[in-house]
């Protein structure tokens, strides 16, 4: 169902197939156009090896609104690449955007890059976010990792101009991020507008994320020289605070 949200009200599909005596499938001049949605590429089995290589651009990405929660604008272009074994091939996803508006804030210069494992039991993949917003760059990075049978999420970081969320967490059976996060903001202005809020001042310390009997508990513990947020401002200011349930 949420696929149909991204197919315009026609679907117009075509390849060259081909079979050996072996059983090698290959599907050649693969192309699918519907609404601004375009992709071309190939694809083959051999075995119980698999390739693909597909490439495309979606003109319009207001139709993902529904699936992702907000209002959201602009066109992508993208890449997909995946070899090796079925249950577990090497893939290899990229993204670029000119612009990008989510919830009205706009995002620009935007390349997206993924590599890994598409291992069910084990996946694995290292993941890559630049951009500019407000002319500030933006750097998303983080390694999805899993080691016995355990998830997480290794060298977490998020930057915005010169602030920094970085830190190590681990998912549990409910993909539950567990962990601490540690803030470096000396401008938070750039990370609230990025939030849709407005705000000047310096922020740091820790967020740390963990379960209590099952239920998502989070503790902050920050500091501030001086913070602001319309009329209200305050200076030397400590927050020690602990939200349990805050799902």
């Amino acid at each position: 169902p949420q696929i149909r949200s991204v197919l315009g009200k026609r679907v117009t599909f075509s390849a060259t197939a081909t079979r050996d005596p072996q059983g090698s499938f290959a599907a050649n001049a693969l192309q699918l156009t519907s609404g601004s949605l375009s992709a071309s590429g190939t694809a083959s089995a051999t075995g119980t090896d698999i390739q693909a290589d597909i490439r495309g651009t979606l003109g319009d990405v207001s139709v993902l609104s529904p699936m992702v929660g907000v209002p959201v604008g602009g066109a992508v272009d993208f890449a997909l690449t995946a070899s090796g074994a079925r249950t577990a091939p090497d893939f290899s996803v990229s993204a670029d955007s000119d612009s990008l508006t989510a919830s009205g804030r706009t995002v620009k210069t935007i390349k997206l890059a993924a590599t890994g494992k598409a291992d069910i039991a084990n996946p694995a993949a290292d993941v890559s976010l630049t951009g500019s917003v407000d002319d500030q760059p933006l750097d998303l990075r983080a390694s999805l990792v899993t080691r016995d049978g355990m998830r997480s999420l290794n060298g977490l970081s998020l930057s915005l101009a010169d602030n920094k969320v970085s830190g190590d967490l681990a998912l549990d059976d409910t993909l539950l991020p567990l962990g601490t996060l540690t803030l470096e903001a000396p401008d938070i202005g750039p990370l609230a507008a990025l939030a849709g809020q407005t705000a000047a001042g310096d922020v740091q310390g820790s967020i740390r994320l963990s379960s209590d009997g099952g239920a998502p508990t989070v503790a902050i513990d920050l500091t501030s020289g001086s913070i602001s947020r319309g009329d209200l401002a305050a200076k030397t200011t400590a927050v020690n605070a602990l939200v349990a349930n805050y799902l």
